[in-house]
């Protein structure tokens, strides 16, 4: 299914994206955020997802057109990797006692 690109949406996903590890300066950060996703996903279905992603990205997609699977792939997979690498899945994202006076 294709989908209409909102450009503001997109533009927040690049920036959650540059909060990722770079696969050359940190690779090791990098290679573990992925083993997380492929122990989720299992590595064949992340292998194909990211293979049509990919697929898509060579194409230059199709103008302001995407294919709904593959930005909701790409976006699951930001998301997740970003609180991965920034332990948020153990420490949280707020301060314990934020909110207590």
């Amino acid at each position: 299914e294709e989908v209409q690109l909102d450009q503001v949406a997109v533009s927040i996903l690049t920036q959650i994206e540059q909060l990722l590890p770079d696969p050359i300066e940190d690779e090791e950060s990098y290679k573990s955020a992925w083993d997380v996703v492929i122990d989720l996903y299992g590595r064949e279905s992340v292998r194909v997802k990211e293979e049509k992603l990919q697929r898509e990205k060579e194409s230059g997609g199709r103008g302001t057109m995407v294919n709904l699977e593959n930005l909701e792939w790409r976006t699951l997979c930001a998301v997740g990797r970003v609180l991965i690498h920034y332990d948020f899945l153990t420490k949280g994202v707020l301060r314990e006692g934020i909110y207590s006076q």
